[in-house]
């Protein structure tokens, strides 16, 4: 075994087994894998990484049976002005890779002994909202799990007891928390363990490589990666689409004085950034909101999301298809009203929900932007701009590693890590 790959090996030992917080390595290099003689779309050593965390996962809907007669949506109930918590957790109650998760937490075996603890309630709401028990009425708010969330929000400072706040804050909230979770193993009550962070980052984590090239010279600097739990997207009038916010959001020109060819003054250089390790769920935020006011301009947004040319690597394909929406009516993020629009289980089968009350809708309409819900909803010719996209990656078409065996994966992961290097 030469050095190169025995690094290798070592680096992506430490990553699998001993994942901590902002401890990813990367490799910059282009390679080839095979299996079976053939070769396989390559992919960077933190995306290998995390394919392999989430080779473990279950992300398929859970099946239906006697204790779930129905696969409809179904509201909840809010105390006012909580539609920025319950349009954001639609979303999650519709993404089948995030409910097998969460319904992990707190088994009989391992019990959780977090008090508060935002993994607990999130697993109480999944197995209500999808139990048999009146699967046509709203959840109640003053059950213990939309309450409960509420109050454990209010009590971290960042939102008003009983006042509209952002749904997109709340979202990135909720991470947060799930993911510190991962800082008490011991008391977490999960079968994860030390996987706990590593697949939650397997989920919802887009990492981003930033690469600057000097315009005089060609002089290439690669910068820090960069870890977040969503794109943010600016709405600029001149652009029709998403595809044009993510290009004017991962390319750009800034003044940087050059390493290499000694400019006294900073040179032009271009900032790319490029996808290094995409996520099974991806949120697009569109920032429709600026100090200055809010922004009507509205962009279109397909059903299925094509970024394999975003990537840092881009042999791969990277598709991701729509699974919900959460829009805004109003002046301002911390006013005015949020609903969510879902995808459900069955083919073509979309729901517009707000608070309590839902109806049906078409692709077309899940589409939309403006959105437009049904008139008995929010009455007649309501409108809501779309501000945050949920995403589910497609991996039918990305290699991804087989389930782990008896030895958790790791002897599998050796043999890729090997065919990486030869």
């Amino acid at each position: 075994m030469n050095s190169t790959m025995a690094l290798c090996l070592m680096l992506n030992d430490r990553l699998f087994h001993n994942h901590v917080e902002n401890s990813y390595l990367h490799i910059d290099t282009m390679v080839n894998t095979r299996r079976n003689g053939l070769a396989v779309p390559n992919r960077s050593l933190l995306q290998l990484q995390r394919d392999h965390v989430a080779s473990e996962m279950d992300f398929s809907w859970q099946p239906l049976g006697a204790g779930r007669p129905s696969d409809a949506a179904r509201g909840i109930m809010t105390n006012g002005v909580t539609c920025y918590q319950v349009s954001v957790l639609q979303t999650l109650l519709h993404q089948p890779p995030f409910m097998r998760w969460i319904l992990m937490h707190n088994s009989t075996n391992l019990p959780c002994k977090i008090n508060p603890c935002i993994a607990c309630y999130l697993k109480q709401l999944v197995a209500q909202y999808w139990d048999g028990s009146n699967p046509a009425n709203p959840v109640d708010y003053n059950h213990n799990d939309p309450q409960s969330i509420d109050n454990t929000a209010c009590n971290s400072g960042l939102f008003g007891n009983g006042e509209q706040e952002d749904a997109g804050l709340f979202y990135m909230w909720l991470l947060d928390e799930l993911y510190h979770i991962g800082d008490n193993v011991p008391k977490a009550g999960s079968p994860y363990g030390i996987r706990w962070k590593p697949q939650l980052d397997a989920l919802y984590r887009l990492t981003i490589q930033r690469l600057d090239t000097c315009i005089p010279c060609g002089y290439e600097t690669p910068g820090p990666l960069q870890h977040d739990w969503s794109v943010d997207l600016g709405v600029l009038a001149t652009h029709t689409d998403i595809q044009q916010a993510i290009t004017h959001d991962l390319n750009e020109q800034i003044q940087k004085r050059c390493q290499r060819c000694g400019q006294n003054n900073p040179a032009q250089t271009i900032r790319r950034r490029r996808i290094a390790a995409a996520p099974k769920i991806l949120c697009c935020r569109f920032m429709i909101v600026l100090p200055t006011g809010k922004i009507f301009h509205t962009l279109r947004y397909p059903e299925i999301l094509n970024l394999q040319n975003r990537q840092e690597i881009n042999t791969l394909p990277l598709n991701y298809r729509l699974t919900g929406v959460v829009s805004h009516r109003g002046g301002g993020l911390k006013g005015g009203h949020f609903i969510a629009s879902v995808r459900g289980r069955r083919t073509g089968q979309f729901t517009c929900i707000n608070d309590n009350n839902k109806a049906s809708i078409t692709l077309p309409q899940f589409l939309a932007n403006p959105v437009q819900p049904p008139g008995r909803l929010c009455g007649p010719n309501a409108k809501f701009q779309a501000y945050m996209l949920m995403y589910e990656r497609d991996d039918r078409l990305r290699q991804m590693p087989a389930r782990p065996g008896k030895d958790g994966g790791k002897k599998r992961l050796r043999r890729e890590m090997r065919a990486l290097q030869g």
